[in-house]
């Protein structure tokens, strides 16, 4: 009784708070103006940037002009389109939320006992409705990105745990693919694992469509994909831990084979209209240019800051470019192009 009565008194406190909100509201009018301020200087920090890369008028690119215009008429519209949806859709929900807080902790109706009990729910409240608002501003971002074909491409393997694999007794395999938008793309390999001891030393074998790559491990002491455990339960001496998700990493040569596979199969949209190779080194220039931008401008966690002096924050996309970078920047197109027109 005491707890519904101690409920039924906090509610009726919320609803006369309601109606005094001036100060909580110029607290979050004030996070999300500024806010909105950063995303506008932003976006002209991007197209500005983006305009200032002109080709040397040496080169008879007629083909890189006539996509190019087009590019640049498809970013401002994805920037126009980030920029609504961010300041007329996430921040306002944003705003509601952070009001819902600000509120509680601007009222004098509360004694302190109700107060933190409310602003424990609303901050709670708030931190679950920002991880919502962070999935929908990620998928905002994303679509900026999606302005460079496959940007998405992720490097994925058919497991994702950790195998145990003991000297002389076991060995292992593991599929290695490109995806995109949930969907396999391109290249594939089959990476097969074996450890072994040979003359008192331990050695890895990596094995990538017949290629033999080998890791002599020495004394426990190896890259950062394999470990051992502490006990001796093997016919030898280690139990080594392969952490697949880091083995592409850790020999680089391996991830230039698969790239040199699925690079055919993403070169037609790299190249798009271009009929020439100064063409296509301008437009994967572009693409280059403008993830950079992308990344360091508008793909950013956006903190704001409440009435209590805590911080609420939308989460960015933190897109990993490597791949798709190191693919823009190759030059060993799959065909001969003239070098200019």
């Amino acid at each position: 009784m005491k707890t519904k009565l101690k409920n039924a008194v906090i509610l009726g406190c919320l609803m006369l708070a309601s109606v005094t909100q001036a100060q909580d509201v110029i607290q979050t009018t004030s996070e999300i103006n500024a806010q909105a301020t950063i995303t506008r200087g932003n976006i002209d920090n991007v197209l500005a940037r983006m305009a200032e890369s002109r080709p040397n008028s040496q080169f008879r690119a007629t083909d890189y002009h006539a996509q190019n215009s087009e590019f640049q008429s498809k970013l401002e519209a994805a920037l126009v389109k980030f920029e609504d949806t961010l300041t007329k859709d996430i921040f306002a929900k944003a705003a509601f939320w952070m009001d819902q807080y600000n509120s509680v902790y601007a009222s004098n109706e509360f004694s302190p006992e109700q107060k933190a009990i409310l602003l424990t729910q609303r901050m709670e409240n708030l931190k679950n409705q920002f991880k919502t608002l962070s999935t929908e501003y990620q998928a905002a971002v994303n679509k900026v990105y999606g302005l460079v074909p496959n940007f998405d491409l992720a490097l994925n393997y058919s497991k994702t745990t950790s195998k145990r694999i003991c000297a002389e007794t076991d060995s292992d395999s593991v599929s290695v693919f490109y995806s995109s938008a949930g969907k396999t793309v391109g290249a594939k390999a089959k990476i097969a694992v074996n450890a072994y001891d040979h003359d008192d030393n331990d050695y890895l074998d990596i094995i990538l469509d017949g290629n033999l790559f080998q890791q002599r491990l020495y004394n426990g002491q190896s890259r950062s994909w394999v470990s051992f455990d502490s006990q001796i339960i093997c016919k030898k001496r280690y139990t080594t831990v392969i952490d697949f998700s880091k083995m592409i990493e850790a020999f680089p040569n391996l991830s230039s084979g698969l790239n040199s596979q699925l690079y055919p199969k993403v070169y037609p949209a790299i190249k798009g209209k271009c009929r020439s190779s100064i063409c296509l080194g301008l437009r994967s220039g572009d693409m280059v240019n403008l993830l950079t931008q992308v990344k360091t401008k508008i793909d950013r966690n956006i903190s704001m800051k409440l009435a209590s002096g805590q911080q609420v924050v939308l989460v960015s996309a933190n897109a990993d470019l490597k791949l798709i970078q190191s693919l823009l920047v190759r030059t060993d197109y799959p065909e001969t192009l003239p070098f200019d027109l």
